[in-house]
């Protein structure tokens, strides 16, 4: 696990939240993880690491945000 955690450039913790969540393309053989070097660099390549949990999280705020921004403009509803 170290050695795939120091070729990305991450911490132990990022690959296996990755792996808890299937996002980093891997291979359980009895209880250890295998990675092959061509298919996490596609996954990288393909913008596959940049979809962290924190990304995704600013994005469904920006999501929401602008949903909110919609409403909070003047509508065109008659006074009740």
């Amino acid at each position: 696990m170290a050695d795939i955690a120091e070729y990305l450039g991450v911490k132990k913790d990022t690959v296996y939240k990755w792996l808890s969540k299937r996002i980093i393309p891997a291979h359980k053989v009895g209880r250890l993880w295998k990675f092959k070097k061509d298919e996490v660099d596609e996954w990288v390549h393909s913008g596959g690491a940049a979809e962290t949990p924190e990304s995704k999280k600013q994005q469904s705020t920006d999501a929401y945000g602008s949903v909110f921004e919609k409403f909070e403009e003047p509508a065109d509803f008659p006074n009740a």
